[in-house]
């Protein structure tokens, strides 16, 4: 193809694949920024989330006294004792969506790190590929649903089930204000410009890139 547009910068091993395939010269052009946000019910409780509340709640496995156990938390509070007493039930994008890597690596891995988990992981001798996919692995257990389908999927859900957290756009979650009410991400409102400055957490650029003729 001649143009592609994605959702986060080339990678090393995309270029070398180009460059496999003729593609030699290649245009970046950045052309914006997204948000992702984390958005429930109008009418439900409100919540000051960060990175480690998300890893805590939906890792598959804790690293506890030095082995991978499984994640038996089953509501907020266990996560932080701040929060309501709610049950973990979490909509995020399925394993085909571009929204999914971001929040693996800016929420999910950022939390691990954040808690220190990743670095105990390290320290106790798993290497750092291993540690930060187990860090980035979600649990299977019912408590986080993958949404295969687009955000009004999402807003479905939780509209079927009020203790649903989902995964959103910042532009779909403005348009149905009238239905959700958004989290703060580590103290940050996310909005267009949090977001565009860098200041939300959870945000990430846009690019296309192009092939150059000769």
């Amino acid at each position: 193809i001649d143009i592609a547009n994605a959702s986060r910068q080339i990678r090393e091993k995309e270029i070398a694949a180009c460059a496999a395939n003729g593609v030699t010269d290649i245009i970046e052009v950045r052309v914006g920024y997204d948000g992702i946000v984390f958005a429930s019910d109008i009418n439900g409780n409100a919540f000051k989330f960060t990175p480690e509340a998300w890893y805590k709640a939906l890792a598959a496995e804790h690293f506890v006294d030095g082995a991978l156990v499984p994640n038996s938390f089953t509501t907020w509070d266990e996560v932080n004792p701040a929060f309501p007493a709610q049950p973990i039930m979490a909509f995020i994008p399925g394993t085909k969506h571009g929204t999914r890597e971001v929040f693996e690596e800016k929420v999910i891995l950022a939390g691990c790190k954040d808690s220190g988990i990743l670095a105990a992981m390290e320290a106790a001798g798993v290497d750092e590929d291993t540690a930060e996919g187990k860090c980035m692995a979600i649990r299977t257990d019912g408590k986080s649903v993958d949404i295969d389908g687009d955000y009004t999927e999402t807003l479905a859900r939780i509209e079927s089930n009020k203790d649903g957290i989902g995964v959103f756009g910042l532009a779909f979650y403005e348009n149905n204000t009238d239905k959700l009410q958004v989290a703060t991400m580590s103290d940050v409102v996310p909005s267009t410009e949090s977001i565009s400055t860098g200041e939300y957490p959870v945000s990430r650029p846009l690019f296309f890139y192009i092939k150059k003729a000769h």
